[in-house]
């Protein structure tokens, strides 16, 4: 980022898409080539990874996991 970030916590990212996804479950959230996504369907997502990450993983809920990705799908 070009701009310091703030002292603003606004929660964790799961906790505030799915906030949205409960407020618009059907807007658009990403638009690619390959498709479109809406808040619910990427919330579901997310969760779908969660419980993979608790069932198989043995990450237990309240654990930090680092998010380790580009920034770009391209």
């Amino acid at each position: 980022p070009l701009i310091p970030l703030d002292a603003t916590w606004y929660g964790s990212i799961q906790s505030v898409l799915s906030a949205k996804a409960a407020e618009h479950p059907d807007r658009l959230l990403i638009v690619e080539s390959s498709g479109s996504y809406t808040y619910g369907h990427v919330d579901d997502m997310c969760n779908r990874v969660a419980n993979f990450l608790i069932e198989k993983a043995h990450i237990k809920v309240e654990d930090v996991v680092t998010i380790y990705a580009h920034r770009s799908a391209a």
